[in-house]
């Protein structure tokens, strides 16, 4: 009734596969096959029933009875030549000596020799050298078997295979075969090998056809090319030995050739890799006028400073007091299309915040009191060249908005005047702040910062890159004792020990320090360092270091104490301390310095 005779069909075949692994009685084998072709008869799934001939044919070759197996293998393969012929395993198409001969040999050899020169990957093109022999010739195996270079020790290794494995290849049942492989490649000359057709119920491993050849490559054997057959005891003639050894020469042609790309392509590599490398070592190695290390850390900063030059892009240069923060601006400048152009400089922190209107933007005649004639701003003298804005996380928010307005638009006015001009300036800022963090507190505008960060150039402190204190030193020395006239050439070891271990908090600016003053002092020809740290007030045990931001909070506080809480005015904190009263009230409100609750009043 329900029976699907096409999956009993399969499932027979099945049963007579494991029992032949598991070397289950020849009876019980053939009976099961024969259950499969009948169902599978029924079905008439041709390709399935095939499958089951062909089983049967395996089967009947275990057996010797070779007319039987050649009977079926032919039956299979008429079948299945509308379907896919393919499907005849190589090993049994040479039963019926169904190899390509005449014309149609002629176009597998063609098809092969345009196929090879075209695959790269070494491994693709020795398996697929062996598949294309195993189907010509008839094998049920092959494998390409390789002289080791470079070896102390050479010898043949098992290069690529099909259907055969390394635990095959080291069996006891292969060492004839190896044997018969060493030969050819000493003699280098082609060998077949066959044995007795007559098979006992042990010999299922037993190899029964051998063909191999040697492969020669400029009159040298470089290796050599195997296939078997362990169905068959004649699956190999003479005549394969000529058409083995075309295809040898071919594959050890391959090989070199593939071998030669390959060395050719990792010399691009290495050739790239090296241009790459000193590529990176010209831009490393750019000497920047004043900027004097060969740190990794310096280098890096040189190597952005050559990046950005030929762009217009803004430039934020981070770092602490004294590192070179204005040489890199500089630096930056002269290698940019604008280095025929001016540059103008514009220390933010030492302007008092009533001036930085006039500095950059310019004041007209009478603006204000003092104006006593018109004055050019920093804006308009740096058009067509570059505006460095030093200490920029010094400036108001009022002073922000109005530099805002200017990068967005390039226009301003005069202070007291009422014409717009425009600037074509490249901007530069530095700063030693944190601008992230101001940011976060409100003291510096998001939207500014984001206009300022384009590009940021960090350099690093004087402690991150030690390695360039030697160079900065005798760089110093060189320029002072010839401004002095001293004849000093020579910093000693224990010298320069010193300066090594030292912790540089004020860096190259305190360096050079050092060394004009060491300079001022040493006599003879050897340079002596003076007490590192002598310029700085020493702090009373009981004190600890303390910032220049708390230094000025406590120097604030102390006049607000001494005038009374009194800003403006005569005798108010600002004339103390030699301040504008905006300047003043500013930095009050940096430094979180509110009048106490008591005096609110006053």
């Amino acid at each position: 009734g329900g029976e699907n005779i096409f999956l009993k069909g399969v499932a027979h075949r099945f049963r007579a596969e494991l029992l032949r692994m598991q070397s289950g009685p020849a009876r019980k084998v053939a009976d099961a096959i024969g259950e499969s072709v009948q169902w599978l008869e029924q079905s008439g799934s041709q390709a399935e029933l095939s499958k089951s001939r062909l089983l049967m044919a395996r089967h009947y070759l275990a057996l010797g009875q070779e007319e039987k197996a050649k009977e079926l293998v032919l039956i299979a393969r008429d079948a299945l030549a509308s379907l896919n012929e393919a499907l005849v395993p190589d090993d049994l198409r040479a039963l019926v000596k169904d190899r390509p001969a005449g014309e149609t040999l002629l176009k597998e050899i063609l098809k092969l020799g345009q196929e090879v020169v075209t695959i790269r990957d070494n491994k693709d093109l020795v398996h697929h050298i062996i598949s294309t022999v195993n189907r010509i010739a008839g094998a049920e195996r092959g494998a390409i078997f390789l002289y080791q270079e470079n070896s102390g020790a050479p010898g043949l290794v098992l290069r690529a295979s099909k259907n055969l494995t390394v635990d095959q290849i080291e069996h006891p049942d292969f060492a004839s075969s190896m044997k018969m492989i060493e030969e050819v490649a000493r003699a280098g000359k082609g060998r077949i090998l066959g044995m007795s057709s007559k098979r006992t119920s042990d010999s299922a491993g037993v190899i029964r056809s051998r063909i191999c050849v040697p492969m020669i490559l400029h009159d040298k054997t470089v290796g050599v090319l195997y296939h078997d057959n362990r169905l068959l005891s004649s699956a190999f003639k003479e005549s394969d030995l000529e058409l083995l050894s075309y295809f040898a020469a071919l594959a050890a042609f391959a090989l070199d050739n593939a071998r030669a790309y390959d060395e050719v392509n990792r010399l691009n590599i290495k050739l790239s890799e090296e241009n790459l490398y000193y590529k990176e070592q010209h831009l490393q190695n750019l000497h920047f006028e004043d900027i004097v290390g060969e740190s990794p850390a310096i280098k890096r900063v040189l190597a952005q400073v050559n990046q950005v030059t030929g762009t217009d892009a803004t430039v934020m240069i981070i770092g602490e007091t004294g590192v070179g923060k204005e040489l890199v601006a500089r630096a930056t400048h002269r290698h940019s299309p604008r280095c025929d152009k001016p540059f103008i400089r514009v220390h933010c922190s030492a302007l008092p915040e009533t001036l930085i209107p006039s500095e950059l933007f310019g004041h007209e005649k009478g603006a204000f009191t003092g104006a006593t004639r018109q004055r050019i701003g920093r804006f308009e003298l740096a058009d067509g060249g570059t505006l460095f804005l030093d200490e920029i996380g010094d400036l108001s928010l009022e002073i922000q908005v109005r530099l805002l307005r200017v990068l967005q638009t390039r226009e301003f006015e005069r202070v007291g005047g009422s014409e717009t001009l425009k600037s074509d300036f490249r901007l530069i800022v530095a700063t030693n702040r944190d601008l992230e963090k101001e940011v976060k507190a409100g003291r510096f505008r998001t939207d500014l910062y984001y206009r300022l960060a384009v590009f940021p150039i960090y350099v690093p402190p004087l402690r991150e890159r030690r390695d360039d204190i030697p160079l900065l030193a005798y760089y110093f020395l060189g320029i002072y004792a010839k401004k002095m006239g001293k004849n000093l050439t020579k910093i000693p070891n224990s010298e320069m020990d010193k300066l090594l271990t030292y912790h540089w908090p004020g860096n190259v600016r305190e360096l050079e320090n050092v060394i004009e003053r060491g300079t001022i002092l040493s006599n003879g020809p050897f340079f002596r360092v003076p007490e590192l740290g002598a310029e700085l007030p020493e702090a009373s045990p009981e004190v600890h270091a303390v910032t220049l931001i708390e230094n000025e909070r406590k120097h604030i506080l102390w006049a607000l104490e001494k005038t009374g809480w009194k800003v403006r005015g005569k005798g108010g904190a600002a004339e103390l301390l030699g301040l504008p009263a905006s300047t003043l009230a500013f930095r009050m409100k940096k430094a979180g310095i509110e009048r106490p609750k008591k005096l609110a009043d006053r």
